[in-house]
């Protein structure tokens, strides 16, 4: 990718993080009760966790168009071989949708 595509897709995207805070603070509004968390010596653990009355949902965000790295997709997997919801989320819409927002 061009430094010029580059600086475009920066400011034609919203970044991961703004993503991740505009439906963390939806998720809370609602009664969720997020969490980051972190493997000890592991990596590739989804971004957040969401629980709400028994319902537990691991979301990775992602940038619009943006897939997990292919180490993340086997973390994933591993998780949902051991019935964990895992989910990777590019947009405001599909993360309401997912969690009846």
């Amino acid at each position: 990718m061009s430094k010029l595509q580059e600086m475009t897709r920066n400011v034609a995207t919203p970044k991961e993080i703004d993503l991740e805070r505009r439906c963390i603070e939806k998720a809370e509004q609602h009664g969720w009760l997020v969490r980051k968390m972190a493997y000890v010596g592991r990596r590739n653990a989804p971004d957040r966790w969401f629980f709400k009355a028994g319902r537990v949902v691991a979301v990775e965000f992602k940038r619009r168009g943006e897939t997990p790295n292919p180490t993340q997709a086997k973390e994933h997997d591993a998780l949902r071989g051991h019935g964990v919801n895992v989910r990777w989320i590019d947009n405001y819409e599909e993360f309401c949708t997912l969690l009846g927002l």
